[in-house]
């Protein structure tokens, strides 16, 4: 049975939408927010569009290893979430920094990942 062309041109827009890359920033540039970048660099359903380290030095040695020294990066939470090009942040820095950075980046409707409390 042919489908109606209602139901064609739903499937269309999900398919589309769905191929739309999620945005997507790094705050915290030791380790795990690396691992995390590179991962993200990788997805093809992701865009890292922000890095935030309060290191200058640290950021921008990260970033030419990966080569993404053309992403904006920014050295506060605060200035991310003013400036920062994004819809979800993962959150990659000590566990007692964690609940500050998650409730300002829900506050300001950002999606949030986090690993730990």
């Amino acid at each position: 049975m042919p489908e109606s062309s209602a139901g064609c041109c739903k499937k269309v827009f999900i398919r589309r939408k769905m191929q739309k890359k999620l945005k997507m920033a790094v705050i915290g540039f030791g380790q795990r927010g690396y691992c995390f970048a590179e991962m993200i660099k990788k997805h093809p359903r992701a865009e890292l569009t922000a890095i935030c380290e309060k290191s200058a030095d640290r950021a921008e040695c990260f970033a030419r290893e990966l080569d993404i020294t053309d992403i904006p990066s920014f050295d506060s939470v605060e200035e991310l979430i003013a400036k920062g090009d994004f819809e979800a942040a993962v959150i990659t820095l000590p566990d007692w920094l964690h609940h500050d950075c998650a409730i300002a980046c829900c506050r300001a409707g950002r999606h949030i990942m986090l690993e730990k409390p």
